[in-house]
């Protein structure tokens, strides 16, 4: 631990430490490693209004499906009285046939 001796820093001046902080604190800033509040609150917000519209979208398409499964149902009970229909005049047609 040589590094932590006063030995070791007794050439080190102020100045060189806060270039060596500033430096520091503007590669994380750079990097992403350290955010400020301002950025970060902005940040929030918008994954806030992207949550609250995606929420609206989900509401919505609910509707849709519900929608249009109501509207398959419809489909497949009139696609089945329509079979029923068909082969309920094919047996008619066939017990009258000569």
């Amino acid at each position: 631990m040589s590094f932590l001796s006063p030995a070791a820093w007794n050439g080190v001046g102020v100045v060189s430490i806060i270039l060596v902080v500033a430096t520091a604190t503007a590669i994380a800033l750079v990097k992403g490693w350290i955010v400020l509040g301002v950025t970060h609150r902005e940040l929030i917000s918008i994954r806030d209004r992207e949550l609250e519209a995606a929420e609206r979208r989900d509401v919505e398409n609910q509707k849709s499906i519900a929608k249009f499964a109501d509207a398959a149902a419809v489909s497949t009970a009139t696609a089945e009285v329509q079979q029923a229909m068909v082969t309920a005049m094919r047996q008619i047609a066939e017990e009258h046939a000569p």
